[in-house]
């Protein structure tokens, strides 16, 4: 091979490597913006100097929610209100919007009416189980939820 043609194999070459140089760039360009959005998490960590915990409802996922079920209506009806609510979202918890819970409950054969579950979301919002994230769209938390039935306190 002579030095000529060495020399035209090279220059042939040039557009590949250009779309490859471009290629590292843009995977650069990503990777960059990956580890600033780390950096961010872990100075936002820092800056809550031990207050995670406390601060963020949803700190504790291996932990379940225990909650008392209210025995003013029939369990045979199915649940109301915010232990509907608590049963849907179990199975996915997660970004709800409220109409999909509502047609879930209906779905079910739940007895609670649209306005309840409306009513019972925001109450769980109240108490830190859910997040409102826009208006009728909540985050629930991802622990999974435990039911105990309340016990007559007859004499």
């Amino acid at each position: 091979m002579t030095e000529a043609q060495t020399q035209i194999d090279l220059v042939s070459l040039i557009p590949e490597w250009l779309r490859e140089a471009e290629s590292f760039e843009a995977q650069s360009q990503v990777l960059e913006g990956k580890a600033r959005a780390l950096r961010q998490m872990v100075e936002s960590v820092q800056v809550l100097n031990g207050d995670a915990g406390r601060l963020l409802t949803f700190a504790r996922p291996d932990q379940p929610i225990v909650v008392k079920r209210t025995n003013r209506f029939d369990p045979e009806d199915g649940p109301r209100g915010r232990d509907a609510v608590r049963l849907i979202v179990a199975e996915r918890p997660g970004l709800w919007k409220l109409r999909d819970i509502g047609a879930e409950s209906e779905r079910r054969g739940w007895p609670s009416s649209r306005q309840a579950l409306s009513t019972a979301v925001q109450r769980l919002e109240q108490d830190g189980e859910a997040e409102r994230i826009s208006k009728g769209v909540y985050r629930f938390d991802t622990r999974s939820v435990v039911l105990v039935p309340v016990k007559d306190e007859a004499p």
